[in-house]
């Protein structure tokens, strides 16, 4: 049983360290995309509210493809993951 649980961790660690470089790539891709706006003269104020814009979709994707494709049978436990972090 230790080994399984040993096993469940290690898939654990590779989970998360796989999201943080997915959301890595986000972060470096979308500073990028506005020091090159900012450098073209676009308005600071204009820059940020498209970097925070398209974040939040990025980070969004993914939990609403889960919500829109779940099975009315997996929906509530989504809600549940999904509801704490909107309060």
């Amino acid at each position: 049983m230790l080994g399984q649980a040993h096993h469940d961790d290690d898939r654990l660690t590779t989970t998360v360290e796989a999201l943080q470089r997915h959301h890595e790539h986000f972060r470096v891709n979308e500073l990028e995309r506005a020091r090159r706006s900012l450098a073209a003269g676009m308005p600071e104020d204009k820059v940020l509210e498209e970097l925070a814009r398209r974040l939040t979709n990025k980070f969004m994707h993914a939990p609403m493809l889960a919500l829109n494709h779940a099975t009315a049978a997996e929906r509530p436990l989504l809600q549940q993951i999904y509801c704490p972090l909107a309060e």
